[in-house]
């Protein structure tokens, strides 16, 4: 639908275009085209799986970042001030992805030439990397999260943070596998910020849903249903005054936007529940 673009095709192009990025970044000659194909600033280092995994993952993030800000109307809480991405913004990567055709067919692009499916994905991703439209070519962060403070809460707190959520990219998995073990966060954390992760203190300190529904009392739990986040989201009330709201076609707590004309049923009647 233009609001989800869940549909089966853009998750097939998805996840076609991470396999041809895999294939073709396995060899020098194949690096060499992706960097130009992909428009990016540098040629990619010579090492394939290091930069394989940044390729993946900088795509992965785009196309995450674009769920979370999957809103009905332009905006660019996600973005700059001034920066607006388009009204359901995964709708119009999903296009790029699609290309026009379904499973098997090249899209086109300028001219009649036909579309790459990595070059799809570059497109895809340029919903919100090149949101601007100025950008003359792309640069791959250095960092090897590329989050920011996010990055410092989870290696200090392990708060949830994307860039490190495993993925068995499986037949049910649009993007590809990834995985952390535990050692391999702790050197990267002692690397970057001579700190490792306090795991498990959030639940000893708070007790968990447990403690919530002996703690605590008038909140309300929202979720909505195109937002990543919801996966760690609490998804079932624990008590009357701890209710669950769920908002299908929601983004990253839209019901805590302003109210807009363009908003979905669905999150005007969880505000006026939350306002109860």
């Amino acid at each position: 639908s233009s609001s989800s673009s869940s549909s089966g095709a853009c998750a097939w192009a998805l996840r076609g275009s991470f396999e041809e990025l895999r294939r073709r970044a396995s060899s020098p000659n194949g690096r060499e085209e992706l960097a130009a194909e992909l428009r990016l600033c540098s040629p990619l280092p010579h090492n394939f799986l290091p930069t394989l995994q940044g390729l993946e993952l900088y795509f992965s993030m785009a196309i995450d970042t674009l769920a979370m800000a999957n809103y009905p109307y332009p905006s660019d809480y996600i973005t700059s001030p001034g920066l607006l991405l388009p009204p359901w913004p995964l709708h119009a990567a999903c296009q790029h992805l699609m290309g026009g055709g379904g499973p098997g067919e090249e899209g086109k692009e300028g001219g009649g030439a036909k579309i790459s499916m990595a070059r799809r994905l570059l497109l895809a991703s340029n919903v919100l990397y090149n949101v601007s439209g100025t950008l003359p070519c792309l640069s791959l962060p250095e960092d090897d999260t590329y989050d920011g403070i996010w990055d410092y809460q989870w290696c200090t707190e392990t708060l949830p943070q994307e860039s490190y959520f495993a993925r068995d990219g499986g037949s049910r998995d649009a993007f590809p596998a990834a995985h952390w073990s535990a050692e391999e966060v702790d050197a990267h954390c002692t690397r970057k910020y001579n700190v490792t992760p306090r795991r498990g203190w959030i639940a000893a300190l708070y007790g968990g849903a447990e403690g919530l529904r002996k703690g605590a009392s008038n909140i309300a739990f929202s979720n909505g249903g195109m937002d990543p986040w919801s996966s760690g989201g609490v998804l079932h009330s624990l008590s009357p005054s701890l209710p669950s709201l769920f908002i299908p076609q929601g983004a990253h707590h839209l019901d805590l936007f302003f109210s807009h004309p363009a908003d979905p049923p669905s999150v005007v009647q969880v505000r006026a529940e939350e306002l109860r």
